[in-house]
């Protein structure tokens, strides 16, 4: 029923969304915009170095936006 159906959607989200906690600089702000178009965004803050943000990215997404990344995950 619905709860495997729930199940099988979860499995498939975890195996191609990898969450990542970025820093994006000030000067780089419409890579945002391209997340928010492209990829689930969830906690955002505003440093005095950018924008940082917590997203659930496509795996096929995460080598372009390596660069941003913070290292606590």
């Amino acid at each position: 029923g619905i709860d495997n159906l729930l199940t099988l959607i979860e499995k498939f989200a975890s195996r191609h969304l990898v969450d990542m906690h970025l820093l994006i600089p000030y000067n780089d702000s419409g890579v945002l915009s391209f997340l928010y178009d492209n990829a689930t965004v969830g906690d955002l803050e505003y440093r005095e170095k950018g924008i940082e943000v917590r997203v659930l990215l496509p795996t096929e997404m995460v080598a372009r936006y390596k660069i941003y990344a913070l290292g606590d995950d």
